[in-house]
């Protein structure tokens, strides 16, 4: 697994390193359901690509999964910061907010783990 989830207290940090794959996608989805099921207020959430070197996403794999996720209502709205200043982070973070379905998720991308942080804290 390319990926790790870190509850930071007030929100997680989901942190992507390696080779990103459409596999590490449905292990953190499961993760996020598991822990939003054990947790009476759900975190918002920094993702973080810092430390990938490549990605490997099939479309077809993230869809059903991006449709499941859309089904899911949030209140208050969820807060979900990706922090990208590199090409391939930026390319990545386009991908998580082109399959974004759900109304109560909002997406932003940050050039900083601080602004990203800022922003989710509000």
């Amino acid at each position: 697994m390319s990926v790790e989830l870190v509850d930071r207290g007030s929100f997680l940090h989901i942190r992507f390193f390696g080779t990103m794959e459409s596999k590490d996608f449905r292990e953190i989805f499961q993760a996020f359901e598991k822990y939003e099921q054990d947790t009476s207020q759900v975190p918002n959430r920094i993702t973080t690509f810092g430390e990938i070197d490549d990605f490997v996403i099939q479309f077809s794999g993230m869809l059903p999964m991006a449709q499941d996720r859309s089904q899911r209502l949030f209140n208050p709205p969820l807060k979900s910061a990706v922090v990208a200043s590199r090409p391939i982070e930026k390319a990545a973070a386009s991908m998580v907010q082109s399959m974004n379905m759900n109304e109560t998720i909002q997406i932003r991308v940050f050039p900083s783990f601080a602004e990203a942080e800022a922003w989710v804290r509000e």
